[in-house]
């Protein structure tokens, strides 16, 4: 191993007892500080189930239920439900009375123990970067706002586990000594994800994957957008095995954990850096299937191979499809019709467009320190595109969804330049539009990133 290679903390529990814990390379990669299973690293979409478990201590004390619509909690969600803030709530109600010491919701500087963060070139190389502000007080806190180490996800696990099997062999919502609250509903199967009728169940539950094994698992993570198809884990086996798991990304941060309730085992995964591919979730599955006793078991160390050189080709075939897709030779406009501030309907995420030496430039909530040169690409549209290496060194989450990298500039009545579409989300393939307005400013509330040095306000997903 490498003295440049970001840290890894691994940690097995079986039979309701941790058999295993191990950590590989570097928290610091700078100061050659190893991780332990003490050290804290950003846990990205893991902390989802966390957000799940606090709504279901509302539901079982009754201010809420799981019907309740969401327009009739917010705005005023803090004052309603429970007086708290997210982090706070789960603190007082989760985290301290299960004795998870090392999970947090907050930066300090005085929190020791913190893996650094870094993302991997093309080659590998890791770059340090700011770590992530997402934290209690920002907008995406309760899907990613959680950081923890792998002693205390154990821990968290192992409680689950506990109270999960309990109510549901007692078909309760409660167990006695036990914050966790509502587990029948919460691990209960609410959207469906299996591919064919043929399929064994797999499908979202709050906060969490249900798969019944033989079946694939890391669906919903990064690793499916760099093979042609998920492996199937568990196809020696005998019999069917139900796995309750997640993945979480972050930039700069990689997680996942699996649950075995059968034989009340868990693995837990962290990494403090975003690989070519997600190695958290390879490694997940990998130490899955030798606890399982999978006579039958995938090859982990071709697919990580295979994973990256195709991760680093998306990024080759992102420029090629655009220069296939180019309509050479075509109108555009002066460059200053497209300047403005361009809002989405809510008025709570901004774009700036202006002309600078005569070169159009963009950046997002008004920051110019991250700004990027927009090319022109045909008619009203222009292009974005990075390289893999640049988009680390920004800091900048790596989408490799080659409509991502375009605006397209549409008109109003008048035939001026009055919005913008831009396609920064898959669930939404018409793109979002942001009007161009004047004198208007971005609604308060929630900030959408807290301040971290030069974080990339396009660096943080789940």
């Amino acid at each position: 191993m490498s003295d440049r290679t970001p840290g890894a903390s691994i940690g097995v529990l079986h039979e309701d007892k941790v058999i295993y814990k191990h950590n590989y390379g570097y928290r610091d990669v700078e100061a050659q500080i190893a991780p332990d299973d003490r050290t804290i690293f950003h846990i990205a979409s893991l902390s989802k189930s966390f957000t799940a478990a606090g709504i279901g201590i509302l539901v079982e004390e009754a201010k809420m239920s799981w019907n309740t619509p969401i327009r009739e909690i917010l705005p005023d969600f803090k004052h309603r439900l429970s007086g708290q803030t997210w982090g706070t709530f789960l603190r007082d109600r989760i985290l301290t009375p299960l004795g998870l010491d090392r999970t947090i919701s907050e930066h300090s500087s005085r929190t020791e123990n913190v893996a650094q963060a870094y993302m991997a070139l093309s080659d590998g190389s890791p770059v340090h970067l700011p770590r992530p502000s997402v934290e209690d007080g920002v907008l995406m806190e309760g899907a990613v706002g959680l950081q923890s180490s792998v002693r205390d996800l154990l821990t968290y696990a192992q409680n689950l586990i506990e109270a999960a099997n309990d109510q549901k062999s007692r078909q309760t919502t409660s167990t006695e000594g036990s914050p966790l609250k509502q587990l029948p509903t919460i691990l209960q199967g609410h959207i469906n994800l299996s591919q064919t009728a043929s399929e064994l169940e797999r499908s979202y539950t709050l906060g969490w994957i249900h798969t019944m094994l033989p079946g694939p698992l890391g669906t919903v993570g990064l690793n499916p957008m760099y093979v042609d198809v998920m492996p199937l884990v568990g196809k020696g086996l005998t019999e069917p095995e139900m796995i309750i798991h997640h993945q979480g990304s972050l930039v700069d941060f990689l997680s996942s954990i699996h649950l075995i309730p059968s034989t009340r085992a868990a693995v837990v995964v962290l990494r403090n850096s975003m690989s070519i591919n997600n190695a958290a979730d390879w490694l997940g599955q990998l130490i899955l299937e030798a606890i399982i006793d999978n006579p039958d078991q995938n090859d982990y160390v071709k697919l990580a191979k295979d994973s990256v050189e195709a991760s680093n080709h998306l990024w080759v075939r992102m420029a090629e499809k655009l220069e296939e897709s180019l309509i050479p030779d075509t109108p555009m406009r002066e460059l200053s019709s497209y300047e403005g501030s361009y809002y989405n309907i809510v008025k709570d995420w901004q774009m700036e467009i202006w002309l600078e030496e005569r070169e159009l430039y963009m950046c997002h909530q008004d920051d110019r320190s991250q700004s990027y040169q927009l090319k022109h690409y045909n008619y009203d549209t222009f292009s974005w595109l990075l390289t893999r290496n640049e988009t680390v060194r920004r800091g900048l989450f790596p989408v490799t969804l080659t409509e991502y990298y375009l605006l397209a500039f549409g008109q109003g009545q008048d035939g001026q330049i009055d919005h913008v579409i831009w396609k920064h989300d898959p669930s939404v393939p018409k793109g979002e539009t942001f009007k161009r307005l004047s004198g208007s400013a971005p609604q308060k509330g929630l900030p959408l990133m807290a301040s971290a040095g030069t974080q990339n306000v396009l660096g943080a997903k789940g």
